[in-house]
C-alpha cells in the first residue's frame, strides 16, 4: 500500500471501491485498442482481453484522475468485509474457459458487485515473477 493510500484511509476511515466492475458499451472478443472510457455501472460489457497497463490507464482517467487500480490491500480487505475467500472457479464460468462472459452487475454480495467472478481483476502491484510480472485477483466468494 502506498503512503498516499495509507494516509487517505486514516483520514477518511476507509476507502471507496466501485460498486460494479468497470465496463464499456462495446463487447470485446479479441485484444483491440480501447477507444471508449470505462464506466462503473450495471449492464455493461465487462472488459476482457485487456492488459494491466490498459486497465491502469482506464482507471486513472475516471473521476477526473482521482481513481486508480485497486491495491491488493484494498481488494483483500474488501473481501474480508464481504466475508469471502478466493477459489479457483467463478460464478460466471469465464475462468473455466467456456467464454460465457457476464455483463457488469451480474453477481452481488453486500451491495458490491462482480468481485466474485467473470474476468480477472488487475491490481496495482507488480509481481517479482518475471514470467508473470503483473498481479490480478479473481475467484468465487465462498462462505
Amino acid at each position: 500500500m502506498s503512503e498516499e493510500e495509507r494516509q487517505s484511509i486514516e483520514k477518511y476511515g476507509g476507502y471507496y471501491i466501485g460498486r460494479y466492475e468497470v465496463g464499456c458499451d462495446t463487447k470485446r472478443t479479441s485484444h483491440i485498442a480501447i477507444t471508449e472510457p470505462g464506466k462503473i455501472k450495471s449492464g455493461l460489457n465487462a472488459y476482457n482481453y485487456i492488459t494491466r497497463n490498459e486497465a491502469k490507464e482506464i482507471a486513472e482517467k475516471m473521476y477526473n484522475g482521482k481513481s486508480k487500480l485497486c491495491s491488493s490491500y484494498a481488494w483483500d480487505t474488501a473481501l474480508q468485509f464481504i466475508g469471502g475467500t478466493y477459489a479457483v472457479e467463478s460464478v460466471g464460468d469465464n475462468y473455466l474457459g467456456n467464454g460465457n462472459l457476464k455483463s457488469t452487475g451480474y453477481y452481488q454480495i453486500k451491495n458490491i458487485y462482480d468481485m466474485g467472478g467473470n474476468v480477472y481483476e488487475w491490481i496495482m502491484e507488480i509481481a517479482s515473477d518475471s514470467s508473470n510480472p503483473c498481479v490480478y485477483r479473481r475467484g468465487l466468494l465462498q462462505w
